[in-house]
């Protein structure tokens, strides 16, 4: 078969495998997805399926999550190929209680200022980046 490049091959292809609850599933599924096998509960899940050849096509990680299963599970590099089809983006964000002390969430705030300030969060997002691409 050839190569999926878009996602409209995606909405047409046989089976696409991803968890079986959360933003992702919901979201494809608003997107007009008919084609899901949403019997993963995990992430793992879904690589061992596609290893074991019980499906051809995953949804469900960021290139760090691949990156990170991929070493998990030791699966050789070039064995998986990611379709360039961004799905979802999304800012991530540290949350707190809020019986959390003002100062807490201050001091977690002033300490992600200075690694900003520092360029330290630059470099650690430049060495996760690096993982992705090994």
């Amino acid at each position: 078969a050839a190569p999926v490049t878009s996602l409209e091959q995606l909405l047409h292809a046989p089976q696409i495998t991803t968890r079986h609850a959360g933003l992702l599933p919901d979201m494809l599924q608003s997107l007009g997805f008919k084609n899901l096998d949403k019997s993963a509960a995990q992430s793992v899940q879904l690589y061992r399926m596609l290893l074991n050849g019980r499906t051809a096509i995953i949804i469900g990680d960021t290139d760090a999550g691949v990156a990170y299963q991929s070493r998990q599970l030791n699966i050789a590099p070039g064995t998986l190929r990611q379709i360039p089809i961004e799905l979802y983006r999304s800012s991530l964000y540290i949350a707190f209680s809020r019986d959390c002390e003002d100062e807490l969430v201050a001091s977690w705030a002033r300490a992600l200022e200075t690694l900003r300030q520092s360029g330290e969060l630059e470099r650690i997002q430049r060495r996760y980046e690096q993982l992705v691409g090994q």
